[in-house]
């Protein structure tokens, strides 16, 4: 199962297939909610790409922008991972699902893309402290609801959701620009305050 695969539950492209799966979490989730380990996960994640995303910053501006990533040797490990065959059909999805899963949180975690990992660490600090006033059963409740809905949501809205995305970022762009031009302004004049005063 890849990526692809994975987009098509969620977008319920198969509804029986997406609601076997949907089923078979929830009923999981209904049968752990005595146990309280979305805290645990949720801190662990949020340290782990806080840390990384610390360290992979100022290590590329300390030594500049065209040294390499320091994680790169485990990235090419990575992308040249090939998959093996497993004896029934049902332990290769799940070994696969598994892989893709740890191929994803390594790339996550490794600070592989900065913005997917900002995300990520967002998401999983604002999931840990949430988790000291929500209830884990809660939590996940909420969390497979947002999973099988907000994509198909999304995927339904595309064009509207996407032009206003962009609408977002324009305005965003041009309030930067114009704090960085008062920014320059203010900076030169008072050079020429300084000359001014250095003249006098």
């Amino acid at each position: 199962m890849n990526k692809a695969d994975i987009l098509d539950v969620l977008l319920w492209k198969q509804p029986m297939h997406s609601g076997l799966v949907f089923s078979s979490l929830l009923l999981l989730i209904l049968i752990g909610k005595t146990y309280s380990f979305v805290s645990l996960i949720s801190s662990m994640l949020a340290l782990a790409t806080g840390i990384n995303l610390v360290y992979v910053t100022f290590t590329k501006r300390l030594a500049g922008p065209t040294a390499a990533h320091p994680y790169q040797a485990i990235f090419d490990s990575m992308h040249t991972e090939t998959k093996t065959e497993k004896p029934h059909p049902l332990v290769t999805r799940a070994c696969d699902v598994a892989q893709d899963i740890l191929l994803e949180l390594k790339s996550v975690v490794l600070v592989e893309n900065s913005q997917k990992t900002l995300s990520w660490f967002f998401i999983s600090y604002i999931t840990w402290r949430m988790s000291s006033v929500f209830s884990s059963h809660t939590l996940l409740l909420v969390g497979l609801f947002s999973t099988f809905t907000l994509p198909l949501a999304y995927y339904m809205n595309q064009d509207v959701l996407e032009a206003k995305r962009h609408q977002i970022l324009k305005c965003a762009d041009q309030q930067w620009a114009r704090v960085k031009e008062r920014a320059v302004e203010t900076l030169h004049a008072q050079q020429r305050r300084s000359a001014t005063s250095q003249l006098q």
